[in-house]
């Protein structure tokens, strides 16, 4: 996808947080904040064109799988285009999350990363988010949001316990890269 194409598609929809795509730098270092090596099932919150999507369907196994949210019609429809078994492009709002999951026969996933911007939603539709992507990873999951502030650590904090926050500065703005994981449950 174009550069002016993106910007045009930035411009026509609010809910659309880039201006641009992720620098590959960024790409591979939010990659690189998980275990890919096995099979594993991800959620990828606004995948926008899947400059991101491709890198983790690179990386990912033939038993992997990659659901894809995405409420930009534009955007669901260049994703479809990718063509690979692996990946399910879902158009609709991360808010249904738990009902996308249920629709499609998966309880648990192992990682949800999220592009989306969360400084376009309000304080409680953000703990709605993060509440119920902690309750659909499983144990050992990690939630990793990359985003251009660090807004978003509070929340995940509060809900999951804990985050680490890293810092991508090889992209347009730069990046914070907030990761939180699901604790196993001590007896």
């Amino acid at each position: 996808m174009q550069k002016l194409t993106y910007l045009k598609t930035f411009l026509k929809d609010k809910n659309v947080g880039a201006v641009v795509k992720s620098s590959r730098f960024a790409v591979s270092k939010i990659c690189d904040s998980v275990d890919l090596s096995g099979d594993v099932v991800i959620v990828e919150y606004g995948p926008g064109d899947g400059v991101l999507t491709r890198e983790l369907l690179s990386r990912i196994t033939k038993g992997s799988r990659i659901i894809a949210i995405e409420t930009n019609p534009f955007f669901v429809e260049h994703l479809a285009s990718i063509g690979d078994k692996r990946l399910s492009v879902v158009h609709d709002s991360v808010e249904l999350l738990p009902s996308i999951l249920k629709s499609i026969n998966i309880e648990h996933v192992d990682y949800v990363f999220s592009g989306i911007p969360f400084s376009f939603l309000n304080k409680t539709t953000r703990f709605l988010v993060t509440e119920q992507t902690k309750k659909s990873l499983r144990e050992g999951g990690s939630f990793v949001v990359y985003q251009y502030s660090p807004l978003m650590a509070k929340y995940m904090k509060k809900v999951f316990g804990s985050v680490r926050i890293g810092f991508i500065p090889l992209n347009l703005p730069s990046y914070f890269l907030i990761d939180s994981q699901k604790k196993t449950k001590q007896y």
